[in-house]
């Protein structure tokens, strides 16, 4: 498949038994997405939980990064024994407890004040940070609205990711902590979009975060998908000591192909989820298209099928 910047981006089905097999031992690693790749939100994808037994058969180490916090710890068990993945959350990395490897790691201490799912008030809470959040109550006049916005609790981070309980007052509320420049201010999620079946897309957290950059004239801290402190997190966190030995398998050209082009790592597309054809050929950013696509996870049987079959890799 051609692009406007002259880059051809091969469907790895279609390339030479060579080929593949070069690619194929070209990576000890595999970080791939979830949702739109191994699963939709409703049901596993098809034939993916043969996609990564076949990479495990193959000597590969599988890890998931995710950009969903909302998910406990036990849909996530429960979503691969779904798919008849061999996965335990210990393989798992998603922004909630990436904000948690964040927060360690630059020792920090004091208050947050938290937009996001009650999933990841519970993981923060259990690594044992302080949070707030609201306000929750419907609101309807500008007196309400500020006595419930403005407080003198000592907020030392503002965190933002998956809400779908958010709010004005929650983003009003967000931009008068962050107006003290000594207030951190961390971003999950980013996705624009969120694919739920094939075909339709709901909004995702990005907006608001974007809301909140542009209100407050500050850049989040990223550590979900595409960030850069995601990235520090997943190279020490998984020890990966060369980039260049790891396959980042995703649905989305921004945020799943583009981190893991901006990570060093070899990346496929995966065409079950976000991306289409389409923004194959017209997408402008070059360091967010893949090296390679397939129609779904599970043609990797195919792929190790072919190289198998006609030599041993």
């Amino acid at each position: 498949m051609s692009h406007g910047t002259n880059r051809q981006i091969k469907n790895l089905l279609d390339v030479s038994t060579e080929e593949k097999r070069n690619f194929l031992n070209s990576f000890d690693y595999v970080l791939t997405d979830c949702d739109g790749v191994i699963w939709t939100i409703v049901k596993p994808i098809e034939g993916a939980g043969e996609g990564v037994s076949a990479l495990h058969e193959n000597g590969k180490r599988v890890i998931f990064i995710s950009n969903n916090s909302v998910r406990s710890h036990e849909k996530y068990v429960e979503k691969f024994k779904e798919g008849n993945i061999n996965a335990s959350i210990d393989d798992v990395l998603h922004p909630s407890l990436a904000t948690i490897c964040y927060l360690r790691k630059i020792n920090f201490k004091g208050l947050i004040y938290c937009i996001g799912s009650s999933e990841f008030k519970k993981k923060l809470q259990e690594a044992g940070y302080e949070y707030i959040d609201g306000p929750n109550e419907q609101i309807e006049d500008f007196v309400t609205l500020w006595k419930a916005v403005k407080d003198d609790n000592p907020v030392k981070a503002v965190i933002i990711d998956t809400d779908f309980n958010v709010s004005s007052a929650k983003l009003i509320r967000a931009e008068i902590y962050l107006k003290n420049p000594e207030c951190l201010f961390i971003a999950g999620t980013t996705d624009m979009m969120l694919p739920i079946t094939k075909g339709f897309k709901i909004i995702g957290v990005g907006p608001y975060y974007k809301i909140l950059e542009e209100a407050s004239g500050r850049r989040a801290v990223v550590v979900g998908k595409p960030g850069d402190a995601l990235k520090d997190i997943v190279i020490d966190k998984y020890n990966i000591k060369d980039p260049k030995r790891v396959l980042f398998i995703g649905d989305t050209l921004e945020q799943d192909i583009g981190f893991g082009t901006k990570c060093g790592f070899k990346t496929l597309l995966v065409m079950t989820g976000s991306a289409t054809k389409m923004d194959l050929l017209t997408h402008p950013k070059k360091q967010e298209l893949p090296d390679y696509y397939l129609e779904a996870f599970g043609d990797f049987t195919k792929v190790f099928d072919d190289v198998t079959v006609k030599n041993k890799i």
